[in-house]
């Protein structure tokens, strides 16, 4: 593989914190957009889930939201009054400094459901184009899409074209 989660040493300068409270049973866990360098903490409830936690680790890897991407209109709607405003940030399409990598990935793990951050719970804020397909995984894991993402993140692009007839994550 690309990459290698290992215990930090002395003499590391780009490293991941994992801090979870104990006391928070809420849900939630966050981290920083985008890969910041130094030390970068994933933190927030000891209730995270295995796929939150993947989604944030993705984020100190150098990943954005799918649904940032410059081309993202082309693919997804955004249903802006729907949103809870404080989280409209999550929504905005990232600055020139990004790069948009691959295909637009659906089922990606840094791609949020249709209704992430709606303000009622139950408003659609992101819908597909064309209608019907999945946004988003539950699913522990990387799509093919993902890991081909962090592959050319880190100049190690893949040699041949994996195609998912049953795409990783939409299971």
């Amino acid at each position: 593989g690309v990459l290698q989660w290992v215990p930090a040493t002395a003499n590391d300068v780009n490293l991941v914190e994992f801090d979870f409270d104990p006391n928070n049973s809420g849900g939630g866990c966050e981290s920083a957009v985008g890969m910041q360098g130094n030390t970068q903490t994933i933190g927030g409830s000891y209730t995270c889930t295995t796929t939150t936690i993947l989604h944030e680790m993705g984020h100190t890897m150098g990943l954005f939201h799918e649904q940032s991407r410059a081309d993202r209109d082309t693919y997804v709607n955004y249903i802006e009054q729907n949103i809870d405003k404080p989280q409209h940030g999550n929504f905005d399409i990232a600055g020139s400094s990004s790069v948009d990598s691959g295909l637009y990935n659906y089922a990606s793990i840094m791609e949020y459901g249709p209704f992430e951050f709606a303000r009622d719970g139950v408003s659609v804020v992101l819908e597909t184009i064309p209608a019907g397909m999945v946004l988003g995984t539950k699913m522990p894991q990387y799509t093919t899409g993902d890991l081909d993402g962090i592959m050319r993140l880190y100049a190690h692009a893949p040699s041949s074209i994996t195609v998912d007839t049953n795409p990783t994550g939409l299971q």
